[in-house]
């Protein structure tokens, strides 16, 4: 075990931790006990008249011990750099002792890092068939990066936000889907997501010290996608969204001058990149460069007033500044200019309730939905609100127009909803939401919540069955 041990502390690629290495030697031939009895290996079968539970797919029988060897060999090989030896011994693995979810895994990897991203994403989707509730985040983050490979970006931004449902308050998914965004064109999109991470995180993931928290040993966002960009920008140096895309790239690295520099090229370019202003703000906010930061804001601000994330961008900017009030002050000044403009009412309501202002927030909610009906961030915000309150219905409510509305966010605009359902015992209500979000994504979360519901039902056998999958998803996310 000791040699195990080394070969694992040593391995260092593509996104495995020591945890993964280690527990797949020890659990590979294991895939026949998860197999057997064991409720982390019931999958679905849709028919026509509903869902019935089968046993997943067994691995041949193994002595295991002569299993663990052989994985043991191919590990050596990669641990070396060898991918070719790893992938040969891995398939030797496969053919000898059948098919099972971890070799498929580890030859993805090593297809991925031998330049064959098509072979590698079989294996991912082979890892993933076999044993779908066994190491869904690693399979599903290694996924997006095949396909990121293959030029297949917004397949790969699907899987990356299937990890953020896994893991909710890691930002890194969405950075990668900012660059994933950049490559398709999309810069407004991609800019979002980056909203998004700061929103989550301001200072932005630090996977040294989180990797044995998420299994992941450092962004994907690589000198290899710099260099791509670098060729890029080559061949077409006259490009302004070449310059935003490396920026971003710069961004996620935290190499924020750098990525500062790279705009400052992309608006020479076009003076009214409005990507290029948005990323500028996050920018001098990460450098603490908080009067710059409002600059850029109010800049923004003066060319798309009707951008929601503008708004944002500048409460974020009075946020990270701790000048509540004076950003309040403001926008109730905007206000008096313009008393019928919704977004300034939910910028001032998001301000006070991401600070815990003494105002209240609710009113500028109302007269901002009143105003625009159809304002998903304001219906959500004033759900979150009335959630709080301990007013379901009126949660309910703005939470089911939301999902008319917004069918992008449904997994969490789901999960908010069934969580008012169960808090105002409305527990059949609640199953419904939670069963959709297990087709849309399969988490311990909803799970677990079914287990809660069917418990207040009175249906303990479904609640224990709950349970037992919620368990087995969870020791996955441990690999």
């Amino acid at each position: 075990m000791s040699k195990v041990a080394l070969v694992a502390a040593r391995l260092e690629f593509l996104g495995l931790s020591i945890s993964l290495v280690l527990v797949a030697c020890l659990l590979l031939p294991g895939q026949k006990a998860i197999a057997q009895g064991s409720s982390s290996v019931i999958t679905r079968k849709e028919e026509s008249k509903g869902t019935r539970l089968v046993p997943a797919r067994q691995a041949p029988q193994s002595t295991g011990r002569e299993e663990r060897i052989a994985l043991h060999h191919a590990l050596e090989g990669i641990a070396k750099g060898d991918y070719k030896t790893g992938t040969i011994e891995l398939t030797k693995l496969i053919a000898r002792y059948g098919e099972s979810s971890v070799p498929h895994l580890y030859r993805g990897h090593c297809y991925l890092k031998l330049g064959r991203p098509q072979e590698a994403l079989s294996d991912y989707d082979a890892s993933l068939k076999l044993a779908p509730k066994y190491m869904p985040f690693n399979c599903w983050w290694s996924r997006a990066g095949a396909y990121y490979e293959l030029g297949q970006y917004l397949k790969a931004t699907r899987d990356w936000s299937k990890c953020t449902e896994i893991c909710t308050t890691m930002c890194t998914p969405y950075d990668l889907s900012a660059n994933a965004y950049m490559q398709m064109g999309m810069s407004e999109k991609a800019l979002n997501q980056l909203e998004r991470a700061f929103n989550i995180k301001p200072g932005g993931d630090n996977l040294e010290l989180e990797k044995p928290q998420w299994n992941i040993e450092g962004p994907k966002i690589t000198g290899k996608i710099i260099a791509q960009w670098d060729q890029s920008i080559a061949r077409k140096p006259g490009n302004a969204d070449l310059y935003l895309g490396r920026a971003i790239c710069q961004f996620v690295l935290k190499k924020h001058q750098n990525a500062l520099d790279d705009l400052s090229k992309a608006m020479h370019l076009n003076p009214r990149l409005e990507a290029g202003e948005q990323l500028r703000v996050l920018c001098y906010l990460r450098l603490k460069q908080y009067d710059k930061a409002l600059a850029q804001a109010n800049q923004l601000l003066s060319w798309s007033p009707g951008k929601v994330i503008n708004w944002i961008l500048l409460g974020h900017t009075y946020l990270q500044a701790g000048h509540i009030e004076a950003g309040i002050e403001d926008l109730s000044k905007r206000l008096k200019a313009t008393p019928k403009n919704a977004l300034i009412l939910y910028a001032r309501a998001w301000i006070e309730e991401k600070s815990r202002y003494q105002e209240q927030p609710l009113a500028d909610l109302n007269s901002a939905v009143a105003l625009d009906p159809k304002l998903v961030p304001a219906l959500q915000l004033r759900a979150s609100m009335n959630q709080r309150k301990g007013d379901m219905n009126e949660a309910v409510r703005d939470l089911t127009q939301c999902l008319l509305l917004d069918p992008e966010n449904r997994y969490s605009l789901l999960k908010q909803r069934s969580t008012c359902y169960f808090e105002s015992g409305q527990f059949k209500l609640a199953v419904p939401d939670l069963k959709e979000m297990l087709d849309l994504n399969e988490t311990s979360i909803p799970h677990k919540a079914l287990a809660g519901c069917y418990d207040e039902l009175k249906q303990y056998i479904e609640a224990n069955q709950e349970r037992a999958k919620a368990r087995a998803l969870d020791s996955a996310l441990l690999l």
